[in-house]
This record gives C-alpha cells, structure tokens and sequence, in this order.
C-alpha cells in the first residue's frame, strides 16, 4: 500500500519477478486501508515493520511492543 498514487509499483514488482507467469495491481481505497493494515497485522503478522526491517520499522516495533505492553 502507498500513499504516492500514479506510481507504478506493478512495473516495479513485475520486474522483481520476471519469470513470474501473473501479477495483479489492486488499488485500494483510502477508507479501507487502516483496515486492511489491522488486519494483514492481526490475522498474518504482516506490516511495515516485518515488511521493511529499517531503522523506522525498528522504532515502529518498539512503539508498539511498548503501547503493547503498558
């Protein structure tokens, strides 16, 4: 999910998986995503900072580990 609308995140995965035979697009209502967030987080262990290990993901786990436990 991004906030940066028109960019083409489909020619970017395409080219990440070349010898993939399908890739979809799916564009997202601004509305749905909180939603979608909480629950790709809740049902899969999926978000951003298990998606992108940087130094903000790392300040995002402690901030939540922290909100978590308190």
């Amino acid at each position: 999910m991004t906030a940066r609308f028109g960019r083409a995140h489909d020619a970017a995965i395409s080219e990440v998986l070349k010898n993939a035979t399908c890739h979809h697009r799916y564009v997202i209502a601004a509305q749905l995503k909180q939603q979608l967030r909480e629950a790709l987080r809740e049902k899969h262990g999926i978000w951003r900072g298990s998606l992108f290990p940087d130094s903000a993901g790392a300040a995002e786990t402690t901030s939540a580990v922290f909100r978590d436990a308190s």
